[in-house]
């Protein structure tokens, strides 16, 4: 919802002649007409209304203002244009909950949230947030209005998505996401063919335990090891991610090897406890070593690997990952777990040169190491089993 975006958008379609000039006129038009339906929500008397939370704000900016004498909340004939991107705002604020939180989310100052939200109070007269001491929460009035406010951000989106997969061109940016682990340890090192070969494609990887809203364009293309039910998405099975038992040499000089799962009882175990469907490999663990000490809990993959070659315990741990690391060793048991990996896209962007590029680069980097993932490095295998 970007107002770069939004220009940036509109140049696009222009240039695409009268289909493009067809597909800017019914956007301008929709937004216009959840603008009139909004204004129109807002005029109505909300005196019958319960009263507001108490707020406790910085005075407001020194700006036209027109509250009604009567006290009625209605909107002035001379209330002020309404700026569109300060609904960004409103939204971050409303799921943040704080300043701080919003302004992350919009990589901004906090005052800078502070002062939007007090122009589109000024613009529409009426209190959107009450600054409670949990944070902000949405005043009744703004409640009323959040589903027209995520209306106007879904069609903006829409708008945008549709002038990126008609960019024909093989450049700007994409915005990757995927796990810490496996962006940092695997997919990062491979990409400097894809760079090269697409010099003008610059790209952004970010990583979190939260899944990336494609949707909401805070990605544009998600390396997953779950799948998304959502039919606006695009999902494709890539690889596989194989996983075993690891434990450092030093651990395994004080500590029996367990041969079995039963014997697992005897040890300390690292629990990864990775976002996924259940069952999943963190079930497996639990009904393999049901009656063993947990050691350490974490939801991440990088904490539980360095915590097992520091010696806390065992972990179960990506063969790809774990194999490279000369300290720990690798403990057979039966039946071992394996975890898809998917490679996830918006339907509306699959066809954007540049988005398909990438895709098209990912899928063959994950066909060429396709065994490794599942099965770690083979060739060092044989000096990485843990023997008594």
């Amino acid at each position: 919802m970007t107002s770069s975006a939004t220009v940036e958008a509109r140049s696009v379609l222009r240039k695409r002649g009268a289909e493009g000039r067809r597909l800017l006129a019914t956007s301008e038009r929709t937004s216009e007409a959840i603008r009139v339906s909004m204004i129109s929500s807002c005029s109505e008397d909300i005196s019958k209304n319960a009263p507001r939370l108490p707020v406790a704000t910085p005075p407001k900016m020194s700006r036209p203002s027109c509250k009604n004498p009567q006290g009625s909340g209605m909107i002035c004939d001379d209330h002020g244009p309404m700026n569109w991107d300060d609904l960004r705002y409103v939204l971050a604020l409303a799921e943040g909950g704080s300043l701080a939180r919003a302004a992350r989310k919009l990589k901004v100052d906090h005052t800078t949230v502070g002062r939007r939200i007090e122009a589109l109070e000024a613009d529409l007269d009426i209190r959107l947030f009450a600054r409670t001491t949990s944070g902000y929460v949405l005043t009744r009035d703004a409640e009323e209005l959040l589903p027209d406010i995520r209306r106007i951000e879904s069609n903006v989106l829409a708008f945008e998505r549709s002038c990126q997969a008609g960019d024909r061109r093989l450049r700007g940016t994409i915005r990757v996401t995927g796990s810490e682990a496996l962006g940092s340890r695997y997919v990062a090192p491979r990409l400097v063919r894809f760079t090269r070969q697409h010099p003008d494609i610059s790209l952004e990887f970010i990583t979190g335990i939260r899944a990336f809203d494609l949707a909401r364009r805070e990605a544009d293309v998600a390396i997953r090891l779950f799948r998304s039910e959502d039919e606006y998405l695009i999902v494709k099975r890539a690889a596989d991610l194989g996983f075993s038992l690891y434990a450092s040499e030093e651990y395994l000089h004080r500590r029996p090897v367990p041969q079995k799962g039963a014997e697992l009882s005897d040890h300390d175990l690292i629990n990864l406890q990775v976002p996924g469907p259940s069952p999943n490999e963190g079930t497996w663990l639990e009904e393999l070593g049901h009656s063993a000490r947990i050691a350490l809990t974490t939801n991440s993959t990088s904490v539980a690997l360095n915590a097992a070659v520091g010696g806390v315990g065992i972990a179960l741990l990506p063969r790809i990952f774990a194999d490279a690391e000369p300290t720990l060793r690798r403990i057979p048991m039966p039946n071992e777990p394996t975890r898809p990996v998917w490679l996830t896209v918006h339907k509306d962007l699959r066809r954007a040169p540049r988005i398909r590029a990438l895709l098209d680069f990912l899928t063959e980097m994950f066909r060429v190491d396709a065994a490794l993932l599942r099965d770690g490095y083979p060739a060092a295998r044989p000096n990485v089993m843990a023997t008594q």
